[in-house]
């Protein structure tokens, strides 16, 4: 489910662009050539930073897509602390560079969500979500935010629907992304692996037999 309109731009970065756009006239006046270029540098960097390419969705209704764009860390199986049940985490590193934009990785309802401290090094604060899809399969997507990372935009709300591969947020800075999937889930993605969000296939629910397990 994606919307009419697509702005290759994000919509986070206007006012960011358009005062750097000012910023780079009233420095051409006032402050000569040199300090202007410096400031359409600067413009330059945000163009690349809020950038948002449009994204082809998958159709693949049973298929967990990447919330975010970067590379995977971690492959692994855990035991989920919010449902309390095995689980195979996924866990997405965002570089600068990397888009931005976060996608909801299934289609289904928002049944819950949590903000705790995050005591792990490099990380102050996490935002998780409980997302459920029509079939009953639950997913967990979790933000780790840290110094660098502490200002997000975040849209997702308990009781609402929400598409595959929809945009549900803006990670400004760089940041650390977990998702849960159920533990019988297959896999279709190594780590290492550069992903693209809402485009890129990160595993499958399985509905029956086939599931693929990852050795801790």
């Amino acid at each position: 489910m994606q919307g009419k309109q697509h702005h290759f731009i994000a919509t986070e970065g206007w006012l960011i662009l358009l005062v750097l756009a000012l910023l780079a006239v009233v420095s051409n006046v006032y402050l000569g050539l040199f300090a202007s270029l410096l400031v359409v540098i600067l413009l330059l960097v945000a163009c690349v930073i809020f950038r948002n390419p449009r994204r082809v969705i998958p159709a693949a209704p049973l298929a967990v897509v990447s919330p975010a764009s970067g590379n995977i860390q971690i492959i692994d199986n855990v035991d989920d602390p919010w449902l309390s049940r095995p689980a195979l985490r996924f866990r997405l590193h965002m570089s600068l560079w990397d888009v931005h934009n976060l996608r909801c990785p299934v289609e289904g309802k928002v049944m819950n969500q949590w903000s705790s401290e995050n005591s792990e090094p490099g990380f102050n604060k996490r935002y998780t979500y409980w997302i459920r899809t029509d079939e009953g399969d639950d997913v967990i997507f979790s933000l780790l935010m840290g110094r660098w990372s502490a200002f997000a935009r975040l849209g997702l709300q308990i009781g609402e629907r929400i598409g595959q591969g929809q945009p549900c947020g803006f990670l400004y800075f760089t940041g650390a992304i977990e998702v849960l999937m159920p533990a019988d889930s297959r896999v279709e993605k190594q780590a290492g692996d550069i992903v693209d969000a809402g485009a890129s296939i990160l595993g499958q629910f399985m509905h029956g037999s086939g599931a693929t397990m990852i050795g801790k």
